[in-house]
């Protein structure tokens, strides 16, 4: 995780930092978290954005390896299949995707509690602010507060 408190930066710029940093480490996802995103709730994939809301501008890295072992990458090709399942119509069923299946847990909870979700990141960015202050650190003054 790199966390930046006195970064003046709006979402945009900081997804630009993240697809720069991501285009020369090849070797892990890079997801941005900043305190302005923006929660939607239409759809599980467009509430990830605000999950990744933050009480400061960060980035966090992952090994993609580490990535893919979550996932459970299959060894095998989905296109190499026994001719014997396909002529008895016995397919084994697919392997539900972790990120989507994530991703509508997420949505169910956070739809159903959306006050207490606002609540949470409210108290948790009020507690920055103070203990920032406390020690001299200026949180950036390009964002909304």
């Amino acid at each position: 995780m790199l966390v930046a408190p006195e970064i003046e930066a709006t979402p945009a710029e900081l997804r630009v930092v993240r697809n720069r940093l991501a285009s020369r480490i090849t070797t892990a996802g890079i997801a941005e978290f900043h305190p302005d995103h923006i929660v939607d709730t239409a759809t599980p994939a467009r509430l990830v954005t605000g999950l990744r809301r933050s009480p400061d501008p960060l980035l966090q890295l992952v090994p993609l390896s580490l990535l893919e072992s979550v996932r459970g990458g299959s060894t095998q090709s989905p296109a190499i299949v026994d001719q014997a399942q396909i002529l008895s119509g016995n397919f084994p069923a697919p392997k539900p995707d972790v990120t989507d299946e994530l991703a509508a847990e997420n949505h169910a909870r956070v739809t159903a509690s959306m006050a207490e979700f606002e609540s949470v990141l409210a108290a948790i960015q009020q507690d920055r602010h103070a203990s920032y202050a406390r020690v001299g650190i200026t949180v950036g003054t390009g964002r909304s507060r």
